[in-house]
């Protein structure tokens, strides 16, 4: 879909070295809140 212009795929430009199956709350609460900080820049861009 991304390659048909119908989709645009968002992904972190980097886990911070957090193991992608981690459970550690404060871990996934900084991957959650790094992760809006970017949607928001990407907002202002588009």
């Amino acid at each position: 879909m991304e390659r048909e212009g119908r989709a645009c795929v968002i992904a972190p430009d980097s886990t911070e070295g957090m193991s992608t199956l981690t459970k550690d709350k404060e871990s996934l609460e900084k991957m959650y809140e790094k992760g809006r900080r970017d949607a928001e820049k990407l907002l202002q861009w588009y």
